[in-house]
């Protein structure tokens, strides 16, 4: 791979090809070689069945870097706000019970069981998520063998997990402080000795990956905030959010990059221990796939 990394570096600085130039790193996202760009065009399943047919990608043996809501999309789940929005197994929140692995196999039985059961009793009378909430037509059928398993497929979503977890600990620190007005107004001097500005997506507040990545690595910053400001139960639930972030940080540091680097089970265990100690917090599925499908997919 090295030698004939070196052959195209070599041939780009000849032909002084812009596609993938050479000063990029191997392993960079400007190394990437485009496909096809679809400007102006919408993220829906419509959208992704028609890429994946006009490639032909679902006969491609390979793997799948996405965002959770394309995985959905792939599998046939419906939306991430479903009663089973993991696409690696048939859990649920607040993901403290046992579940079941899902494989291609029992996605395609579910999604015929429910389409039968529509058949039979009519939409009004099923529920979706008796059936896992697989609803829509799996876009992965033709290659993969019904034994395989979805956590095989697709590659674990650090950037997404990123981007929910430090969103979903930074509104429930500016909810605890006071909704709207008084939480945003406690914050904001902190995102702003960061040089961080949220912008809106979808209506909402929102970080960049890079914006997530300086919260994280300033968590001691937060907490000494934190100390100096607030008071009683509100002063504990923001210190045990900062703790939370802080033990997230080590996990990424140890198993978000192209390396392990260290006991990321461990840092993985006690990243979940903290954060169901926040007080009155909730599970999102972004957790849950931190505390229950990093592990095994890196092992397997």
């Amino acid at each position: 791979m090295v030698a004939k990394h070196r052959e195209i570096e070599a041939n780009e600085k000849s032909s002084g090809s812009s596609l993938a130039a050479a000063k990029f790193k191997l392993s960079g996202v400007k190394r990437i070689l485009y496909v096809g760009l679809l400007p102006q065009s919408q993220e829906n399943r419509q959208n992704v069945r028609s890429l994946l047919q006009s490639f032909s990608l679902s006969h491609v043996p390979g793997s799948y870097s996405q965002d959770m809501k394309m995985i959905l999309y792939m599998i046939g789940k419906q939306d991430a706000g479903c009663k089973h929005p993991c696409y690696a197994c048939t859990g649920s929140a607040p993901w403290d019970k046992s579940w079941t692995i899902l494989t291609v196999g029992m996605a395609k039985k579910l999604i015929q069981d429910y389409r039968n059961a529509i058949e039979k009793y009519g939409i009004k009378k099923v529920e979706a998520m008796d059936f896992g909430n697989f609803v829509n037509d799996f876009l992965l059928d033709g290659y993969y063998s019904d034994d395989t398993e979805l956590q095989d497929i697709f590659n674990i979503p650090v950037l997404h997990i990123l981007l929910g977890v430090v969103a979903k600990a930074i509104q429930h620190i500016k909810n605890s402080i006071g909704k709207d007005g008084p939480g945003e107004r406690w914050f904001a001097p902190y995102l702003k000795s960061l040089n961080i500005t949220e912008s809106y997506y979808g209506g909402r507040r929102s970080l960049t990956g890079n914006d997530c990545h300086k919260v994280l690595q300033n968590t001691e910053k937060l907490a000494d905030l934190a100390a100096e400001t607030l008071s009683g139960d509100t002063k504990n639930i923001v210190m045990a959010t900062v703790s939370a972030l802080a033990a997230f940080k080590d996990v990424l540091h140890l198993c978000g990059g192209e390396r392990i680097l260290g006991d990321y089970k461990g840092a993985i265990a006690v990243f979940s221990k903290a954060w169901r100690a926040v007080p009155r917090i909730t599970v999102p599925v972004k957790v849950h796939v931190v505390e229950s499908h990093i592990v095994p997919f890196l092992e397997r």
